[in-house]
């Protein structure tokens, strides 16, 4: 599948390769069947706040934005899982079930307090990480047979004193046309 992302930051976004395989993972997991656009976003006055906002998920646009300022690119990862959770249960039709949904929403909407506790189970975006990093090494190991195996296939060739792939014959050749 291929997604949208959208660099509104200085922030060189060199990590796409990794963000699509989590947005493979976590789409698959949650069966989202509309994946939203990732935008990456800069606020600095919002990167000086302590408590300032990481992200958000916009139903209207199916939007989820990240603030990149001054963070880690695995926390800008485990953000974007954070909000494809919400995106999820948007398309569920859970996100807008009634009930208060201004400041401190998770305190004072008992359905809304679910979702963000389902939004930051920490082992979304663990069971990726965990996965992902299983894939590289299963490639690394790949890599080390055929390289154990080109190895082992220039010792048996000088061991039997065999330093090339015979050349063809004339004959051959011209049986060959």
């Amino acid at each position: 599948m291929t997604y949208k992302y959208f660099n509104n930051s200085t922030m060189d976004i060199d990590f796409k390769d990794m963000l699509d395989n989590l947005m493979n993972f976590t789409c698959s997991r949650l069966n989202i069947e509309n994946p939203p656009a990732i935008f990456f976003d800069s606020d600095e006055n919002n990167a000086n706040e302590l408590l300032g906002k990481t992200g958000f998920y916009d139903p209207e646009s199916q939007e989820v934005h990240v603030y990149v300022d001054n963070r880690h690119p695995k926390d800008i990862m485990r953000s974007i899982t954070h909000e494809l959770v919400h995106n999820s249960k948007n398309e569920q039709g859970e996100l807008n079930k009634g009930g208060y949904q201004g400041v401190g929403y998770a305190q004072k909407n008992p359905h809304l307090r679910r979702m963000e506790t389902q939004a930051n189970n920490p082992m979304l975006f663990r069971d990726w990480e965990d996965n992902y990093k299983l894939q590289q090494e299963s490639k690394m190991e790949m890599s080390l047979k055929d390289w154990r195996l080109q190895e082992l296939q220039k010792k048996l060739m000088k061991k039997f004193k065999i330093n090339q792939i015979p050349k063809k014959t004339k004959k051959e050749e011209k049986n060959e046309s």
